[in-house]
């Protein structure tokens, strides 16, 4: 090949090359503002540390647990690869990083392949507000950032083989093309239902025969193995129940249309105050912090995606050019964004989290390329939307940030405080009650489900993160309470077994309550104050009742008591 040739090609490869140097740059922007630094939240606590204190954690935690029935590979790579990093899990957050980046390269790479996409698509896959959860948060990001890379890397082998003349080539190009689309089936259900229809897109893009869906067909059929035949004492199995077909008609629309409302408020209204309240919420920060670096490095991006977005669209015939083929991009879009989350239509408790929305940030990213190409035809338009909506989110993107390691901070200080309140006992305690507590204690841009929410928001939650902190399995069942019917939360509570009682101030320290006891009741007194009262409503059903004396104030601000260090 001579220089001019050589020179030729190079400049014809450059763009998508570029591209994805660009991509991997605003990544790394938008996930850096602390540095990859990372504490835990949450489920943190128990998969990667409290898991691995146990002498045989594959037989007392995964066959136990019956966690090969639920999301398979995901605990056991809690366990036996993310639990490594517990002493610095900023190298977790650095892995979650480079998949991430590598994911949306490899499926962008692969629609690019079959019709027209732009880095609009690429962009929005990386930085929409509705990925926040699912990409910030460890516990999350292992079970839905982990297996869309496997899915990237199984249509690009998939597509290698197809592509390969030589018979070896294609054996080898179907056989880990199939291996790594069953590991990206295995960590998370709706993750299984977009590898589905990705690898079967593929396979009519392609114009594959019947033969070929066995690539599909093969981890799709192990993935449903795991999820119906394997032992069903899984915690997740309760998340499974399907709604019973044969209700009244107006029974199961009533809980359709429900579940679809919340669909929608999920897709639309938590991602539209997100990207608000995260924006404005992000700005205060970096005021906050006098951040005049890393507003250079926002700019810096916000221009890099100009430029991109500028180059690329010179590049485009008109849309209208192949109105089929963008057509058929609409459907994939719309099915993308929906049958994801429609799952959970089906299940008889529909608690839909901010994560499960991030399978349709694919189909939504794919949408609003779609709609940039058919509305905003004019390059630089384009390129100046989509480097707008760059920084912006980025900026929301700080906030959520923030939020993470304001709480995985307090939730350390608390686990350590409880500790140590619980070992100053005279006499070994197996029941504990900590009052004045909260869901979360950090005001959060977004405020939904227990997204960014405190280890105090559920008794699960507060004991694992007492046995990571404590480095041992030795801590007593605690409940953090508010004021109000505790058997809401908490069906199976005795408040006859309860070995000490301690309520929360507004620097999360714990004090000591003396329980006085009478008639069915007690009354839980700080030194000489009735603070509050447990009372038994026709002697069951215990609530807590706040004193006057008592009663914590309801303002309490423990926003300004925590600082993240850079």
């Amino acid at each position: 090949m001579n220089t001019d040739s050589r020179l030729a090609r190079a400049l014809y490869e450059m763009p998508e090359r570029f591209v994805y140097i660009v991509f991997a740059l605003v990544m790394i922007i938008k996930g850096g503002y602390y540095g990859f630094l990372y504490h835990p939240v949450l489920d943190d606590f128990i998969q990667y540390h409290t898991y691995t204190l146990y002498d045989d954690p594959f037989r007392d935690i995964i066959m136990k647990m019956g966690l090969l029935s639920g999301r398979p590979l995901a605990a056991i790579f809690d366990i036996y690869f993310w639990s490594n990093f517990w002493n610095d899990m900023r190298f977790a957050s650095l892995i979650i990083t480079a998949l991430f980046i590598l994911s949306g390269i490899l499926i962008y790479r692969i629609f690019s392949r079959h019709f027209k996409v732009t880095p609009v698509f690429l962009f929005l896959y990386g930085l929409v507000p509705l990925g926040s959860e699912a990409v910030n948060w460890l516990s999350a990001a292992s079970r839905i950032i982990v297996p869309l890379f496997f899915l990237g890397l199984s249509l690009t082998i998939l597509q290698f083989g197809f592509d390969a003349e030589h018979r070896l080539k294609k054996a080898v190009g179907y056989v880990f093309g199939t291996v790594f689309l069953f590991a990206s089936m295995a960590f998370y259900e709706q993750i299984t239902i977009v590898a589905f229809i990705l690898s079967c897109t593929l396979l009519i893009a392609n114009k594959k025969g019947i033969a070929h869906y066995l690539t599909v067909l093969i981890p799709t059929a192990a993935t449903a193995y795991f999820y119906l035949f394997v032992n069903k004492a899984s915690i997740y199995a309760g998340r499974m129940n399907i709604i019973d077909l044969s209700a009244p008609p107006d029974e199961l629309w009533r809980h359709v249309s429900a579940t679809l409302n919340v669909i929608f408020n999920l897709l639309f209204e938590v991602n539209r105050d997100a990207a608000v309240n995260g924006l404005e919420k992000g700005l205060t920060i970096l005021h906050r912090d006098g951040s005049v670096f890393y507003i250079i490095l926002l700019v810096l991006a916000a221009a890099l995606v100009f430029l991109t977005v500028c180059f690329h669209a010179a590049r485009e015939k008109r849309l209208g050019d192949n109105i089929s083929k963008n057509f058929l991009v609409l459907l994939l879009a719309l099915i993308l964004i929906f049958l994801p989350v429609l799952l959970f239509v089906m299940i008889q408790n529909p608690w839909i989290s901010l994560r499960n929305a991030f399978p349709s940030v694919l189909g939504l990213s794919l949408l609003i390329d779609l709609v940039f190409k058919w509305l905003l035809y004019n390059k630089y338009v384009r390129g100046a939307a989509m480097a707008l909506l760059c920084a912006c989110f980025i900026i929301a993107n700080v906030a959520e940030l923030n939020d993470y390691l304001l709480v995985g901070q307090m939730d350390r200080t608390i686990a350590e405080n409880t500790l140590s309140a619980i070992a100053s006992e005279e006499k070994p305690v197996h029941t504990v009650v900590v009052l004045n507590t909260r869901d979360s204690y950090v005001d959060t841009a977004v405020k939904y489900h227990e997204h960014i929410n405190n280890i105090t928001s559920s008794d699960w939650a507060y004991k694992g993160a007492l046995y990571a902190v404590s480095d041992s399995l030795d801590a007593p069942d605690i409940y953090p309470l508010h004021e109000g019917p505790i058997w809401k939360m908490y069906p199976e509570f005795d408040a006859d077994k309860i070995d000490a009682y301690y309520y929360m101030d507004d620097e999360l320290m714990l004090h000591k309550l003396t329980a006085v006891a009478y008639n069915e009741n007690f009354s839980l007194y700080d030194g000489d104050v009735l603070y509050a009262e447990l009372l038994r409503w026709n002697y069951k059903d215990p609530s807590i009742v706040m004193t006057n004396e008592g009663r914590p104030p309801e303002n309490l601000s423990f926003y300004g008591g925590f600082e993240v260090k850079k």
